[in-house]
């Protein structure tokens, strides 16, 4: 689940950077988890670190209800232009 959240997080800070006609694409992506996540309210956090003309690089967190880092990722997305 955790997993699913951060690719979506860290696509939407690239979808910001992109027109509404164009699509991205999770390449590969990485996970670091540092503490066990137990039920309650998360916080997820993703920014874009490169933009390049077809594929970006992303990362993101994800805080635990104590507001604790809990997973770190990385991912690169592919650009596709319609």
């Amino acid at each position: 689940m955790l997993c699913s959240f951060l690719d979506h997080i860290m696509g939407q800070s690239a979808y910001a950077l992109v027109g509404p006609e164009d699509r991205l694409i999770t390449l590969e992506m990485s996970l670091k988890f540092i503490e066990a996540v137990w039920p309650g309210l998360v916080r997820g956090e993703g920014w874009v670190i490169k933009k390049g003309n077809a594929v970006f690089f992303s990362e993101g967190q994800v805080f635990g209800p104590e507001g604790r880092l809990a997973v770190k990722a990385s991912a690169s997305l592919l650009l596709i232009r319609t």
